[in-house]
């Protein structure tokens, strides 16, 4: 109350769907606690919120403090509560201009899917162009030199470390 914020000033994020509904519930009751608090109402299980809020009717800020309580449950929807990468995917739509992407970008919570399809792609394209013998080479060197090995497992495997460390370098080795 004292800070004199508005929903829209105040971000709330976590990190799975439910535990942002639970706070949003939470906070919405926590905020109908304290409109009922203010108008001097008892709160069984909750003195340190009665007592705050009979120190701002003693204050004289009842009045304001209840039209501010009001307007935040009547806009409580337009609350900013969300996970991270909810909260991540609404800025950069939101800044998509200023931050040179897509308006359509999409974030996802895991690749590994999206990996497997390309890798697959990728090994029927080129593996399908090579002769018997050569793939079975290809795909028989896993015993006796698996970093030589070259199966949709394990460019899998090579693409996940290429996300996971963009900055690094991929020298042969020697």
């Amino acid at each position: 109350m004292e800070e004199q914020l508005s929903l829209g000033d105040i971000l709330v994020v976590t990190f799975t769907e439910a535990a942002t509904a639970e706070l949003r519930e939470r906070i919405r009751n926590r905020l109908g606690a304290a409109r009922a608090a203010l108008a001097g109402e008892s709160l069984p299980g909750d003195p340190w919120l009665e007592d705050a809020m009979r120190r701002r009717r003693i204050a004289g800020h009842a009045a304001a403090d209840a039209r501010r309580l009001d307007a935040a449950l009547a806009s409580f929807d337009q609350a900013t509560i969300a996970t991270i990468h909810g909260f991540c995917r609404r800025t950069l739509n939101e800044n998509a201009f200023e931050s040179g992407l897509r308006f359509d970008t999409e974030l996802l919570p895991d690749a590994g899917e999206l990996v497997q399809e390309t890798v697959a792609d990728f090994w029927t394209e080129r593996a399908g162009a090579l002769s018997p013998a050569l793939y079975r080479h290809l795909v028989a060197r896993k015993a006796d030199a698996p970093h030589l090995e070259l199966s949709p497992g394990r460019i899998a495997d090579l693409v996940r470390l290429a996300v996971a460390h963009p900055d690094a370098r991929a020298l042969p080795r020697r």
